[in-house]
């Protein structure tokens, strides 16, 4: 079978990066992979972009500028990502020519691939849901919406009060684009797969929960002197790692974060250091309250992010919403403990075995302002027993399994075979084809699609001259 991955990226992001170890891992178990992307940034031959050309670059920003035109009518709309997938890029023909069996779709935003491409495919799909993004009306991250369960509409990330606006136009229109897609879908957390199942567009697509694939040869504990001396890191402190991609999201929790260290009280002669990675907020502060900051900038290979984390005595990943974030899943393959919220696959997680839980976190609190998220940091970072007990720690339950990651000597072995599981997910080449779910499909008379349906074969669809032919 031939697989074929189409990401926006390969290295740039999180769920670029998480697209490029799924491909990596279905290369090493022996797959017929093949990885496009509109933005190359790695040296791997089995990576190509989709515009490979000089002008590639300024492509791209055509294409980012493109997709952001409707949001021009939206003055007052909040500062976050917003997608509408309405121009059409041309990446359907560079898919289409590489002969694929099967698609797997990643994070395919910033105008590289059209909603109604997706459709035109006619291929079926898997698609790895690394946001909310691909059943809401153009958010990313929905914050305190739900209206992605209903139809979309009056979107505070618009910042418009109407029914009928741009969120529910994506959302109508993707509908009507997808209508009868084979499709089946891939969540790195059972937080974010809930949400993709109690949405109006994916509630009836089966979402299977597969755990991120690591690399156990990288990430895995390593000496912490050695590891604090190549990064120039103070060999007695008690450190505290914090590290994403963009710290400036509001969603990524450093403002939480910040307050909560600012107020902390460490224990008597604990000297305590924050260290970060990535890019940082304009204007961050040089130190919190008696935590000094010191920033690593942004790390570009994943030798010195699990050093990062074995130099640590806990890590911080105070997200209020986040698909994963893999520096969870980093930091414990390294041994190092994790505080953070219910959130991602730190979601269904079981408390700090003998530490107490603070009475203000119950769940995910519903204070705007985060002060029960900040009482949580504040309780759990400068405990000593963290440093000396990193076994004892929130653990998230891994999917399909009984067993708990965090806190161990090793990665867990549902990150380890994930490459295995995601090879099982897909149909075998040497089988007959495996009934991938189809979205909801409103009866149309004369609907000549929806007649060729019950056709066996591969099925292409000739919109110049309006017949169905089979191959």
């Amino acid at each position: 079978m031939r697989i074929v991955h189409v990401s926006e990226s390969d290295l740039h992001g999180g769920a670029s990066r998480s697209a490029y170890r799924v491909h990596c891992a279905l290369l090493a178990a022996g797959a017929d992979s093949h990885f496009l992307v509109g933005q190359k940034l790695s040296s791997d031959p089995t990576v190509a972009e989709v515009f490979p050309s000089r002008g590639a670059t300024l492509r791209r920003r055509l294409r980012e500028r493109l997709d952001a035109w409707p949001l021009r009518h939206y003055p007052d709309r909040a500062g976050i990502l917003f997608s509408t997938a309405w121009a059409s890029s041309g990446a359907r023909r560079t898919i289409l020519s590489a002969a694929p069996d099967l698609v797997h779709l990643h994070w395919i935003n910033h105008g590289l691939l059209a909603r109604r491409d997706i459709a035109r495919l006619e291929v079926p799909l898997v698609w790895s849901l690394w946001d909310q993004w691909p059943f809401t009306g153009g958010c990313h991250y929905s914050g305190s919406c739900s209206r992605y369960t209903a139809g979309c509409g009056a979107c505070p990330a618009l910042g418009s009060t109407a029914e009928k606006d741009l969120s529910a136009d994506v959302l109508s229109a993707k509908r009507r684009a997808w209508r009868g897609l084979r499709l089946e879908t891939v969540a790195p957390s059972r937080w974010l797969a809930d949400r993709a199942r109690a949405s109006n567009l994916f509630g009836a697509v089966p979402c299977t929960v597969l755990a991120q694939p690591i690399d156990p040869a990288v990430f895995r504990p390593l000496p912490r002197d050695q590891a604090r001396m190549l990064l120039g890191l103070d060999p007695s402190a008690a450190l505290i790692v914090l590290g994403a991609d963009a710290l400036g999201e509001r969603r990524k929790g450093f403002d939480l974060a910040s307050a909560a260290l600012a107020t902390a009280v460490f224990p008597a002669g604990a000297e305590p250091l924050l260290f970060t990675f990535g890019d940082l907020p304009p204007k961050a502060p040089d130190r919190l309250g008696a935590v000094p900051v010191r920033h690593l900038g942004r790390l570009r290979d994943e030798l010195t992010v699990a050093l990062a984390f074995s130099a640590a005595d806990v890590a911080l990943v105070p997200s209020r919403e986040d698909a994963g974030p893999q520096v969870t899943v980093e930091a414990l393959a390294c041994g190092t403990p994790v505080v953070g919220f219910p959130v991602g696959v730190l979601c269904g997680t079981r408390p700090t075995a003998g530490l107490p839980r603070p009475s203000t976190q119950q769940g995910l609190p519903q204070d705007s302002a985060g002060h029960s998220h900040a009482a949580t940091i504040r309780h759990y970072a400068p405990l000593p027993a963290l440093r000396q007990s990193p076994r004892q720690m929130c653990m998230p339950k891994c999917p399909n399994t009984s067993h708990s990651t965090g806190g161990c000597s090793r990665p867990h072995p549902a990150h380890e075979a994930a490459c295995r599981g995601a090879h099982r997910h897909y149909p075998s080449s040497t089988q007959p084809p495996r009934d991938y779910a189809c979205l909801p499909e409103a009866p149309r008379t004369g609907d000549l699609r929806r007649r060729l349906a019950h056709l066996g074969g591969r099925r292409r669809f000739d919109r110049r001259h309006g017949r169905g032919r089979l191959s």
